[in-house]
């Protein structure tokens, strides 16, 4: 993770009214070593000025930092911990770091966007985080997974699926007491939730009319979002179909989301679009080697050079590089969704496609 660097080429960000904030004294009690970093994320406004207040993007900022020493793995633990005790001793940092991670289990934190997060062990959704993620890293999904999350001054947060019609309301009480979805982001953890009642209500309504036969994964009463596929978590909450390639063969189970079929030297023409292109293009992969979960979902985030930048759902924040040669080697499954591309409406022909694995 890159440090922020308050003192030159500071970003300048503006304050979300969706956000709960948190006030520099509820944080630091105004003692001197904790308001040092503070200041590392009380980013300025358009004046230049900072309020002592922290909100939307600031608390995101801090949140993808922070998280690194509460809940990620040891070497991101150690970096983080690093750059804070450049600003404040280590008692000064494991201070604020608890009071921070106090308060946000305290208040529910919306900005309309995604950040680091870290998978649930609790849930098999790699394919719904995966799938979210790679939305994150366009520009038209980032605007559609913002324009999906609502929240009214009462504190009742409203989730569109655009893709499917349906959408969902819980309060932050109900946000709160949950703490079985992912760690690091409100704003992921209400498409969780939002997702696990969209599952229950496809399996009711098979129930009542197999005939449906809406597709629920392997989903069960105590984890309803496991398995899935990344291109169905990505038509639901967008409306827009995705281009698979698999190396396994069988009749694909979500023809709906689906727009044609990939070959290998499709994947590789679509590699060097990204490079130029990466903001117009949701990639998801699985993969298949010993560096590499088998049955897990990847997030190919960037194509840079020789190099294919993977996020892992159980680690967001990390990047991961895989030459092009290898990642081609491992490849089980890739989708792409064209996020520049406006949304078509799905073919009543059904498409007997590949199928790719699903992931867990």
């Amino acid at each position: 993770m890159e440090a922020i660097n308050n003192s030159e080429n500071t970003p300048v960000v503006s304050k979300n009214p969706l956000t709960h904030t948190i006030k520099r004294e509820e944080l630091t009690g105004n003692d001197e070593k904790l308001n040092s970093i503070f200041d590392r994320y009380d980013l300025p406004n358009e004046n230049g000025v900072r309020d002592g207040v922290l909100s939307g993007d600031e608390i995101d900022l801090a949140t993808q930092e922070l998280s690194g020493i509460f809940f990620f793995s040891s070497p991101r633990k150690a970096e983080t911990k690093a750059k804070l005790e450049e600003l404040a001793d280590p008692k000064s940092v494991k201070d604020f770091v608890q009071n921070f991670s106090d308060l946000i289990s305290k208040k529910v934190f919306l900005n309309g966007s995604v950040s680091a997060s870290a998978q649930s062990p609790k849930h098999g959704d790699c394919w719904l985080l995966a799938g979210i993620n790679s939305l994150s890293y366009t520009a038209n999904g980032r605007q559609i997974i913002k324009d999906s999350i609502k929240a009214d001054d009462k504190g009742n947060i409203t989730v569109e699926l655009k893709g499917v019609g349906r959408s969902y309301t819980f309060s932050s009480e109900d946000v709160l007491k949950r703490d079985d979805f992912v760690d690091g982001d409100h704003d992921m953890a209400v498409l969780e939730m939002a997702f696990e009642e969209y599952r229950k209500d496809l399996v009711e309504e098979n129930k009542k009319d197999p005939d449906k036969d809406y597709y629920t994964g392997s989903a069960k009463k105590n984890d309803w979002l496991n398995a899935g596929y990344p291109e169905d978590a990505i038509f639901v909450l967008t409306g827009k179909r995705s281009q698979v390639y698999t190396n396994k063969p069988g009749s694909y189970a979500i023809p709906e989301a689906i727009e044609r079929a990939l070959t290998k030297d499709n994947v590789k023409e679509y590699l060097d679009e990204m490079e130029n292109n990466s903001d117009r293009y949701a990639v998801n992969c699985a993969l298949n080697t010993k560096s590499y979960y088998k049955g897990h979902c990847y997030t190919v985030k960037a194509v840079r050079g020789d190099k294919v930048i993977l996020v892992n759902p159980y680690d967001s924040g990390k990047e991961i590089e895989e030459t092009r040669e290898n990642f081609l080697k491992a490849l089980v499954d890739f989708s792409l969704t064209d996020m520049g591309a406006p949304i078509e409406k799905p073919t009543q022909k059904e498409k007997e496609e590949q199928e790719p694995a699903k992931c867990q």
